[in-house]
């Protein structure tokens, strides 16, 4: 696993995910201390892990270095939490700068960008998608940008998201285009009746 201090400008340059500490990295039940970090929540040691194992930058994002009261004690404590679950010191912080890439925080609620609304939680991040559609040959071929997620442990590909338009020719050779109300896609690893 690298150190983050090993890593070069261009990753620096990819931005950083922020993850919160209490009820999200470690077991949070009531205050005990600043001097305190409860037990560590394994699926989520587990999904840092493999962000920083991908390059990732990851810092603790607490309001546990929020104030002088709370140094040195709790970042010693943050500090020891990491070198006992990570094998290294993470950076810390509580401050969210232009950088930042994403949060995982047990207390967050996501916004749309732009729009003011909540996005639901079976929502998926449309914007991600290329605006441009693909070309026939792409279609033909299944190349072209298409979104991967989970849901309950099951894998998703999102061929057409909503809002997209899906296009193509009838068996008489007349051409049709469906605006997608819904995302349209399949389960990874199956093959659909038609």
């Amino acid at each position: 696993m690298k150190n983050f201090l090993s890593k070069t400008f261009e990753e620096l340059n990819k931005g950083w995910i922020g993850v919160d500490l209490d009820g999200t990295l470690a077991k949070y039940d009531k205050w005990r201390g600043i001097d305190h970090v409860g037990d560590p929540i394994p699926e989520m040691i587990k999904k840092v892990k493999k962000a920083l194992d991908d390059g990732i930058i990851i810092k603790i994002f607490t309001a546990r270095v929020s104030s002088d009261d709370f140094e040195p004690k709790g970042r010693e404590a943050i500090e020891k939490f990491c070198k006992d679950n990570f094998g290294l010191v993470l950076p810390i912080t509580n401050v969210k700068d232009n950088s930042c890439i994403e949060i995982w925080d047990d207390r967050a609620k996501q916004v749309i960008k732009n729009t003011g609304e909540f996005r639901e939680s079976s929502d998926i991040h449309t914007e991600k998608f290329e605006s441009e559609e693909p070309t026939e040959a792409q279609i033909k071929a299944g190349n072209y940008k298409k979104y991967h997620m989970k849901m309950n442990g099951i894998k998703i590909t999102i061929e057409n998201p909503a809002g997209s338009y899906r296009s193509g020719k009838d068996d008489d050779g007349n051409e049709w285009r469906t605006k997608m109300n819904h995302h349209y896609g399949y389960i990874k690893g199956t093959v659909g009746a038609d």
